[in-house]
């Protein structure tokens, strides 16, 4: 797997988004979410059972986002917390 940018670098580029363009948290977890849902659909993946799983730092919340926006397409969804909470 190649990773894109680190931890830091989507931390900064998030931070930009919400204090340099404006955009409100609420607004660009909804964003990353439905992003999220377009790439699934696209795709050619079974999604009659969609398992999510999401970790405990910032990236988490736009998975549950997700996990939401499945169910509400009557898709059936499993939500799995990962990670150390130490």
């Amino acid at each position: 797997m190649k990773q894109l940018v680190t931890t830091e670098e989507m931390q900064a580029l998030d931070q930009y988004t919400m204090t340099e363009v404006g955009m409100g948290e609420d607004v660009l977890i909804e964003r990353a979410a439905l992003a999220a849902l377009e790439s699934l659909g696209a795709g050619n993946f079974d999604l009659s059972i969609v398992l999510v799983l999401v970790g405990l730092g910032n990236n988490g919340a736009d998975g549950i986002a997700l996990a939401r926006l499945l169910h509400q397409l009557n898709i059936t969804v499993a939500l799995q917390f990962v990670g150390n909470v130490s």
